[in-house]
């Protein structure tokens, strides 16, 4: 009885929010599901058709009510151009889908590194700086940043997607939540405990720089080939939470070569929050750089 309570009250809650957001309902006749293309723990992914647009619906299951009543009200206001585009929401009975912009590509775990030239590379990670700027600057945190949840188009732009854990701030800084996210791409004030929660989770303070540490992850791994960490540590979940619960200084791997790359992986890892970047300052430390590389290739060219 007190699941069906919850669940009426969360169905309640998204109808709110649908309402103060002004958020599609979708009806799912308008919708035609072709092939699966997708699944994780907490939703199944198809391919379909919407409007006569090439759509990406994502059927949730073992929804998590307050993760899913944030991730509605940031798909509500998201508007990127290195963002999919949010439809609407398939609400019928137990039956609850969110339908994005289908984008023609694969996400970037399934490449290797060495497919990409530099040029490409230093392109990529300015494109995901702009995307999580302007996240930012809306007061969300994504909170789940990894190359499996940046996908790279057939149209040679990158795109952030997987917004599931991501949260909306409860203030103009922080927000208070449990600990989620991926070991190897999470920043140590992560588990750093306000609180602990009655079923022993871990209760954090995290602002936005916990998405500049996971860039800095991204940029290490999509220039040095290595699961961050990887280079100087057994890649082991007890391992990294012992590295990461002590604050142990990021790792650049040696391989990188770029002391501009370097550059920003250290801008982004500093373990005092305060001193780490902000992905503003990030973005425009690129600009510099890619302004300094075309000048460069202009003045090949011109030899």
């Amino acid at each position: 009885m007190d699941d069906d309570k919850n669940t009426e009250n969360f169905l309640q809650t998204i109808e709110k929010i649908e309402n103060i957001n002004y958020i599609k309902k979708i009806q799912v006749n308008e919708l035609k599901l072709m092939n699966k293309i997708g699944e994780g723990g907490q939703a199944k992914v198809y391919m379909g058709m919407y409007e006569n647009n090439k759509v990406a619906v994502k059927l949730m299951k073992n929804i998590d009510y307050k993760c899913f009543a944030h991730e509605l009200v940031i798909l509500a206001f998201l508007n990127h151009v290195n963002i999919p585009k949010f439809y609407g929401i398939v609400r019928e009975k137990n039956l609850i889908s969110l339908v994005f912009e289908f984008i023609e590509g694969k996400t970037l775990d399934q490449y290797k590194v060495t497919d990409f030239t530099k040029e490409q590379k230093y392109h990529m990670i300015y494109e995901l700086a702009s995307s999580l700027e302007y996240i930012h600057s809306q007061k969300f945190i994504h909170r789940d940043l990894k190359p499996e949840n940046i996908m790279l188009g057939k149209d040679g732009h990158i795109y952030l997607i997987d917004f599931s854990i991501a949260k909306v701030l409860t203030n103009s800084e922080f927000t208070l939540t449990r600990t989620k996210g991926t070991l190897n791409y999470l920043a140590p004030e992560c588990l750093e405990p306000t609180e602990i929660s009655e079923d022993q989770q871990i209760i954090s303070k995290v602002t936005a720089k916990v998405d500049v540490w996971a860039f800095g992850c991204i940029v290490s791994w999509l220039f040095s080939g290595l699961v961050p960490w990887s280079d100087k540590y057994t890649n082991l979940p007890a391992i990294m939470y012992q590295v990461l619960y002590k604050k142990v200084p990021f790792s650049i791997p040696k391989n990188i070569e770029d002391n501009n790359i370097c550059k920003v992986i250290q801008m982004s890892t500093e373990i005092d929050v305060g001193k780490r970047s902000s992905m503003t300052e990030i973005k425009k430390f690129l600009e510099e750089k890619n302004s300094e590389i075309n000048m460069n290739k202009g003045g090949d060219n011109n030899a």
